[in-house]
């Protein structure tokens, strides 16, 4: 074995078994394996790889999502028609607001609430609004 293979055999052996002498390392590269068992043990050196903690998944976020919509005059006492639609979803703290005409994308608007009881109160009071105004939930 040539000396550039050796090193990069004991830099994938240092990573995997930290913790043991340098020259039980070396022995290891080199192909002594029971040798450098022994010398592990002797050390008391853990011999398995240490495990890196997985990062924590993060918690799925709960969208909530309810959509309105409107098809009749605008006022009681006008003529006329519109079909329009309004939806508001709940995404942790932050509250998105969609509405426009059936059929077009319509606008958007977000607003972050500050904390997750306040955007769901805040999208409860403007749904109760649109459903007193005479939106049906679809």
């Amino acid at each position: 074995m040539n000396l550039t293979k050796i090193r990069s055999i004991t830099a994938r052996v240092r990573e995997r078994y930290s913790g043991l002498a340098e020259a039980t390392l070396a022995d290891m590269a080199a192909g002594h394996f029971d040798q450098a068992k022994k010398q592990a043990a002797a050390l008391g050196a853990h011999a398995k790889a240490k495990k890196t903690p997985k990062p924590a998944a993060k918690a799925a976020s709960k969208k909530q999502k309810t959509r309105l919509e409107f098809v009749g005059s605008n006022w009681k006492n006008q003529s006329g028609h519109s079909s329009k639609f309004y939806e508001v979803t709940v995404d942790g703290t932050k509250v998105t607001i969609r509405y426009g005409k059936l059929g077009s994308h319509g606008q958007s608007k977000t607003t972050d609430q500050g904390g997750e009881y306040s955007a769901k109160a805040f999208a409860s009071s403007q749904i109760a609004k649109k459903k007193k105004k005479g939106y049906k939930e679809v």
